[in-house]
């Protein structure tokens, strides 16, 4: 019975990833983005590779899905940690092929957030603090070093700050920076400077990291 369940579950990842992925198309068209802008925005590696990538994330929500199931269970737990996991994969698969983090996915999910942390009872003022911290610091990079961040990417950071607090949210940020730096020096020793870097998929794995060390640990104990 148990097997069974998780192969109900991961089926349903399956779905959801399908989903998942025809939401990143359908979201920008919503905000008025034009698909046929998708070209000037997506690297050549994305663009030639777009099948596989696809059924990457299906196979990989499914596999998420069939792990979180067995690790966590059904429970409270369970459905938080699948909700942030699929709103990171969306504003990644966003961010990838058309260089834009919506307004339309950060603010609601911002407000999800503090309206998570009010129902678990947590106090808010690290939270707070968390949000106003990212969000300061990504908008003074972006003032002083126009064109490294976009506003999409300072809201980002504003919601990851919300949803973690202070001083947890720094783990996500170093995260997502080291890797971003590692990225962007690899492409300037292979020269390859003209590809662009989005960094809101990089925020979004550190993210995830911040979730295992700092979220999954305080939820387990609500079930």
């Amino acid at each position: 019975m148990f097997n069974v369940a998780i192969i109900a579950v991961m089926i349903c990842g399956l779905l959801l990833g399908r989903l998942i992925l025809r939401a990143s198309d359908a979201l920008p068209v919503m905000v008025g983005y034009s698909l046929e802008r998708r070209s000037m925005a997506t690297d050549r590696l994305f663009e030639r590779y777009a099948r596989y990538i696809e059924l990457g994330v299906q196979v990989g929500c499914a596999l998420v899905a069939g792990l979180l199931w067995w690790t966590l269970g059904a429970g409270l737990t369970f459905g938080i940690v699948s909700v942030v996991f699929c709103l990171l994969l969306l504003i990644t698969l966003i961010d990838l092929k058309y260089r834009l983090v919506l307004n339309l996915v950060v603010y609601p999910a911002l407000v999800g957030a503090l309206v998570l942390h009010l129902g678990l009872g947590q106090p808010i003022l690290p939270f707070a603090l968390g949000g106003f911290f990212a969000f300061g610091i990504f908008y003074l990079v972006a003032r002083i070093k126009p064109g490294t961040l976009g506003g999409g990417d300072v809201k980002l950071a504003a919601l990851l700050g919300v949803t973690f607090g202070f001083p947890n949210v720094l783990g996500a940020l170093l995260v997502g920076g080291g890797l971003a730096a590692v990225v962007a020096i690899t492409l300037l020793v292979q020269r390859k400077n003209s590809l662009t870097l989005p960094y809101a998929p990089f925020l979004c794995v550190g993210a995830l990291v911040a979730l295992l060390l700092n979220w999954l640990p305080m939820l387990a104990g609500r079930g």
